[in-house]
């Protein structure tokens, strides 16, 4: 179905509507038009002249091409669905609006977001070509987002806190990269890859982030193309049309759902498989990052080489895949496997909803008092870390498979740092035995319905199992880390005090 919104200008346009309606009548196509005030009603097409905000983004969802007047709403909308988008600015000459819509549309034809129509004779050879077309990521154009500021009377909405910045990146900045990268970053909508995006942004970097689900931050926008990895042409099609120099592969399923089996964790292996698939077809990929998880082994376990295993989790199982499905492929093009520790910061929604609401309530309980290293990364060290990989000489990362994390924490006084800034005091500590007792009783609810026990045997031993990763090899390409790990608690406590 191909969509025309019109808008709600109380201007008419009746020179796209009989376009439109002569390209129906010509092409069999079926056309939805969104009509507004425009009095000429299509004979070929269907129309409605206004409707509720929800149904429109439903006809957006479900249409092939986008049709819209130069306003930005109506291009934002599509944009955000991930559709091409054509855009016919309306013309003040010929009494069709009193603001000149043309210059919006250049802006965003020549980023390569929209295609645009300024002769309505050529209407159709556009729709035509939209069919094959996918927005480019658009990352050097601001004047979408200073538009939409404007026109909410607020320059920008929402201020730039001071967790939203990126980490210090001093070493990595240059304008030669600035000049010659174009990253694509899979799963960019997520924890990781919003900051990892975010960084590139700061730096001037062309990047997109092809993903199923929205971005976090609305800024974002601009850059996101709605894409699920599952759909191996739609894949293939965007990486021959973006032509990337460097490929960060985020996206995954990472629950640890108990419940779940290998199928359910498809995006992590037939999701690799696409992806691989698209970098060996275009010649363009310099640099490609595929990211696994620490889990590929269980905690406490230290494997004797990259592909030594132990996995005690379905994702993990799935990690397993990713790195095989990597490791056999014949990838033209320098690749490194990353294994991201457990990852803490701004923007992390599952951290927030689980592990911090329970520390903000009071209610975190820690088993003993005995001290539990673990290998995490706050989040700013961790895009810190991809970014150097990427940079880094190939014969250090080339075929490599590293660790992203920061030096070891001991997790009791970790945990203690955040509850002294979120509730004023340090957590309580319950003798293990305890501890063993209730997950003992966590277990037998969960056998009877109970998802929702505080504790289980599986969570109680991944707060008591010492884990820790060898991030030497990762170091010495890295070097010093710019976060402390108090600098990236006081920055997780303002945002989470900011969403509470």
């Amino acid at each position: 179905m191909i969509l025309v919104l019109v808008g709600t200008n109380p201007y008419p346009f009746d020179r796209l509507v009989g376009a439109i309606d002569k390209f129906a009548r010509e092409s069999g196509e079926h056309v939805f038009v969104q009509l507004g005030n425009t009095p000429m009603e299509p004979v070929h097409c269907e129309f409605v002249r206004f409707t509720a905000k929800n149904r429109l983004l439903e006809l957006i969802q479900t249409a092939e091409v986008v049709i819209c007047q130069g306003g930005f709403g109506s291009i934002r909308d599509a944009l955000a669905a991930g559709k091409p988008v054509i855009v016919v600015p309306r013309k003040p000459e010929l009494g069709e609006s009193p603001d000149f819509q043309e210059e919006l549309a250049r802006e965003l034809e020549s980023a390569g977001r929209i295609l645009a129509v300024y002769d309505i004779e050529n209407l159709a050879g556009t729709i035509k070509k939209a069919k094959t077309f996918y927005p480019g990521s658009g990352c050097q154009s601001q004047i979408p987002m200073i538009i939409k500021g404007f026109l909410e009377g607020s320059l920008p909405k929402t201020p730039v806190r001071f967790w939203d910045k990126t980490p210090s990146t001093e070493p990595l900045r240059d304008s030669a990269i600035a000049g010659s990268w174009k990253v694509l970053v899979t799963g960019g909508s997520g924890f990781i890859g919003t900051h990892l995006v975010e960084s590139f942004l700061a730096d001037g970097i062309e990047v997109v982030n092809i993903d199923k689900n929205k971005p976090i931050l609305e800024r974002h926008f601009p850059n996101w193309v709605n894409i699920d990895l599952l759909e191996g042409n739609r894949v293939s099609d965007f990486f021959m049309q973006f032509q990337p120099t460097h490929v960060v592969h985020l996206a995954a399923r990472t629950d640890l759902d108990e419940r779940a089996d290998l199928q359910d964790y498809a995006v992590n292996t037939t999701g690799v498989e696409n992806v691989i698939k698209a970098v060996r077809e275009v010649s363009s990929v310099r640099r490609l990052i595929v990211t696994s998880s620490m889990l590929v082994c269980r905690l406490g376990y230290h494997p004797c080489s990259p592909d030594d295993y132990s996995p005690n989790t379905v994702y993990g199982q799935s990690k397993v895949l990713t790195e095989t499905i990597t490791r056999s492929a014949d990838i033209p093009c320098v690749w490194t496997i990353v294994r991201p520790a457990t990852i803490w910061g701004p923007y992390h929604e599952g951290m927030m909803r689980g592990f911090f609401s329970v520390l903000q309530r009071g209610y975190y309980i820690h088993p003993g008092k005995t001290v539990c290293l673990k290998s995490y990364g706050y989040v700013g060290n961790s895009v810190y870390e991809i970014r150097k990989v990427l940079s880094a000489p190939p014969k250090q990362v080339n075929h490599q498979t590293l660790y992203i994390a920061d030096p070891p924490i001991n997790l009791r006084e970790w945990v203690g740092s955040f509850s002294e800034k979120l509730v004023g005091r340090d957590v309580w500590s319950v003798p293990k035995l305890a501890m063993y007792c209730g997950a003992f009783l966590g277990d037998m609810a969960a056998k009877f319905g109970i998802r929702n026990f505080p504790i289980t045997t599986f969570r109680l031993r991944n707060m008591t199992t010492e884990n820790v990763v060898d991030i030497e090899p990762l170091l010495k390409i890295s070097g010093q880390l710019p976060f402390t790990v108090s600098q990236g608690i006081d920055a997780t406590v303002s945002w989470l005090k900011s969403v509470r």
